[in-house]
């Protein structure tokens, strides 16, 4: 490494001030050993601080742990206690509606019967509509029939006539004719 570069446990650099250290540590004049137990004693301190956070860090995470179970346990007792008063609930629903039903059927036994009359008397009341209809309808149909044979009839007496007064008028203009042929026979 270059002087005044070190690594880190994740592999950053990290400077070194290793050299001011030692020129400290010169002026000091720390034998070798004194300076390894200098450097074990750091070691075990910052392996001591990271023992300790680890064991906090782990104290941490069981209390959440037990703070989850125990929330989970009382959602648990809740959700058990809800589902058992929603049964009972249910249940006393369940034998109100029994009560009920058994109450509108015989009630409804009695209403069945009324809507069958009903439903006969309106069918009744339709097929005398529709009769009463149909017997309109063949008297309007009668009439229609009696006003198209009366104008047949006026328009064939009328075609009668005319050719009556046709063959009249032919008849005339015949007579004239020979009236005049004769007057002009007469004439020569």
């Amino acid at each position: 490494l270059e002087q005044g570069r070190l690594r880190s446990h994740s592999g950053a650099e990290v400077p070194n001030s290793t050299p001011e250290r030692l020129t400290v540590l010169n002026k000091e004049r720390l034998s070798e050993a004194e300076l390894q137990e200098k450097i074990e004693n750091k070691l075990l301190n910052a392996k001591e601080n990271r023992e300790r956070l680890e064991q906090e860090r782990r104290g941490r995470l069981q209390q959440y742990h037990t703070k989850i179970t125990d929330a989970s346990g009382r959602r648990e007792r809740m959700l058990e206690t809800q589902k058992l008063e929603i049964e009972q609930r249910m249940e006393r629903a369940e034998s109100k509606a029994k009560e009920q039903l058994a109450k509108v059927s015989t009630k409804a036994h009695d209403e069945v019967q009324k809507v069958q009359e009903v439903v006969w008397m309106q069918a009744m009341n339709r097929e005398n509509a529709k009769m009463e209809m149909k017997q309109k309808d063949e008297v309007i149909e009668a009439r229609k029939e009696e006003r198209v044979s009366a104008q047949r009839k006026r328009l064939a007496e009328k075609e009668e006539h005319e050719k009556v007064v046709q063959e009249r008028r032919a008849a005339l203009e015949a007579e004239r004719l020979e009236r005049l042929q004769a007057k002009d026979s007469k004439k020569e």
